[in-house]
């Protein structure tokens, strides 16, 4: 639990010549690494429909960290796309661009949302992870 809390305070002192892709892949496996056992991808699309949006929230922001190998959560996330709490959405719209390619049905929802003021930004953002471009 004391490396789940101190993670993201935590500065790494090394600059990468691929800038924030690196520290986010490193972040990644770090919190994937400390998450409780038994965790598992069905276990997180289980909680997806928790009554409680910061259980939702987490899970949705969880499932990214397993990036292509969540690839069976992506029904269950663009669901989430359509969740009251912007914040899930949001946590919906990163996990599905770090699924990538294998969330490949997941562009029709994510392009009906691009043009949104707040979520917007992040939909082109998973769309260009999804497709590689």
């Amino acid at each position: 639990q004391e490396l789940e809390r101190a993670l993201p305070q935590y500065h790494f002192p090394y600059e990468w010549s691929d800038g924030s892709s690196v520290l986010t892949r490193l972040t990644d496996g770090l919190q994937l690494a400390v998450l409780p056992l038994g965790t598992t991808v069905s276990s997180l699309i289980g909680d997806l429909s928790s009554e409680s949006h910061s259980e939702r929230r987490a899970a949705a922001a969880t499932l990214g960290l397993f990036g292509a190998l969540a690839v069976e959560a992506v029904p269950a996330l663009i669901s989430a796309l359509a969740d009251e709490k912007l914040f899930v959405r949001r946590a919906s719209v990163i996990a599905l661009g770090k699924i990538g390619s294998p969330a490949n049905s997941a562009l029709p929802a994510l392009t009906a949302i691009e043009d949104e003021q707040i979520i917007g930004r992040y939909a082109k953002a998973a769309i260009r992870s999804i497709t590689g471009q």
